[in-house]
């Protein structure tokens, strides 16, 4: 397999890191096959009294993504 490819899909820690996002993405999408996805709303829905959804679910994994991504850029270590 293309080393690039494996890069998409695997993080490597200690190391450049690529496209952090698709990276949580992926990681928000694993764990909702074992049910996180629903602990977590009805975790937030308990903390903060707020309904939330699915989409919110794989936003808010999205969001640490590009975080994690902006914080690579500015650090100079962020491969393209």
């Amino acid at each position: 397999m293309n080393k690039k490819i494996l890069n998409l899909f695997i993080l490597k820690w200690g190391q450049e890191k690529e496209m952090m996002i698709v990276s949580f993405l992926l990681i928000g999408w694993i764990l909702s096959w074992f049910k996180f996805n629903k602990l977590f709303i009805q975790a937030f829905k308990e903390l903060f009294n707020k309904e939330i959804t699915i989409a919110s679910y794989y936003f808010i994994f999205f969001c640490i993504g590009t975080i994690g991504d902006l914080i690579l850029f500015f650090n100079g270590t962020y491969k393209v």
